[in-house]
């Protein structure tokens, strides 16, 4: 047997007839294995940047929706009563993620989710151009 008489992995025998083969396996470290690994997702500088953002904008998103279901409370345990005469409303606990929940529903405007499909389109523009050069 020589080198001529293997075949890598991934390939095919095609116009024969029969084939007697042996199935040898060498472990990870032959060379066709370590190449076989996924190629890494390429970003660009202004990707990452935009994703650090958005995790910044999140952030005080959480800290904005925690800080007024807070405030909320206090305003409605301080001001009970006048709610109950004006409003017919009772001031209730248990809706703390409720109000949370509420509060994030109001300031989802913070969050940019129209910038990544900008973001796309101006690649997407810009291969074009550069395909026309």
């Amino acid at each position: 047997l020589d080198a001529r008489c293997f075949l890598l992995r991934g390939s095919r025998v095609r116009n024969v007839r029969w084939v007697y083969g042996l199935v040898v396996y060498t472990g990870r470290d032959t060379k066709i294995m370590m190449n076989a690994r996924q190629t890494p997702f390429k970003r660009s500088n202004v990707e990452r940047i935009v994703n650090r953002q958005l995790v910044t904008v999140f952030s005080v998103l959480i800290v904005a929706c925690t800080v007024s279901t807070i405030a909320s409370a206090v305003f409605e345990s301080e001001h009970e009563s006048l709610l109950e005469s004006l409003l017919s409303f009772r001031v209730n606990s248990a809706d703390t993620a409720l109000r949370w929940l509420t509060f994030m529903i109001l300031y989802n405007n913070l969050v940019p989710i129209s910038l990544y499909v900008t973001m796309d389109l101006v690649r997407a523009v810009q291969a074009h151009l550069r395909s026309e050069e």
